[in-house]
């Protein structure tokens, strides 16, 4: 890994945990954060090692720093696996995050990562079915948030990465 790479690693963290942290609205009984949407476009624009670094680190940051401290380690595990994955789908087929439909299914692949992987998180950590079946909505939710605004974002980044 070059310095170069740590560098961009680095903001990307930083984009998505000081995203996360600053853009909390609340939409009925649940709480949406933009953190998703700039996962989503990491991952689409830059691939699978910034969309898992990026992901993974900085949303466990955002836990850590907050009060789901007890999330953390779930997070880590499911960012990381989310924006890998993301990644993966997106740049396969030498599409490179540029077709708009892979790109949709990448997103929709990872929003299922991460809505399925805190529901085990939470079966594990509260060891109920109910406790761990009251996140689904909220985590629905937010990654259908995400995934509405991450699709306009990702086409503006490509579009000034190409200028």
């Amino acid at each position: 890994m070059t310095v170069k790479d740590i560098t961009k690693y680095g903001i990307f963290i930083s984009i998505v945990l000081v995203t996360t942290y600053s853009t909390q609205i609340p939409i009925g009984f649940a709480v949406v954060h933009a953190g998703d949407a700039v996962l989503f476009t990491i991952a689409v624009v830059f691939g699978k090692k910034a969309g898992a670094i990026s992901g993974g680190i900085g949303m466990a940051l955002f836990d850590v720093l907050s009060s789901f401290a007890s999330y953390a380690p779930g997070t880590l595990v499911i960012r990381l696996l989310c924006g890998f994955v993301i990644g993966l789908i997106a740049h396969s087929n030498n599409k490179q995050g540029y077709s708009l439909i892979r790109n949709i299914i990448a997103m929709a692949v990872g929003s299922m990562i991460i809505v399925s992987g805190y529901f085990f998180y939470e079966l594990l950590l509260y060891k109920n079915i109910g406790s761990a079946s009251a996140g689904l909505v909220g985590n629905l939710a937010q990654v259908t948030f995400g995934l509405l605004v991450a699709i306009p974002i990702i086409k503006l980044v490509q579009r000034s990465i190409v200028k």
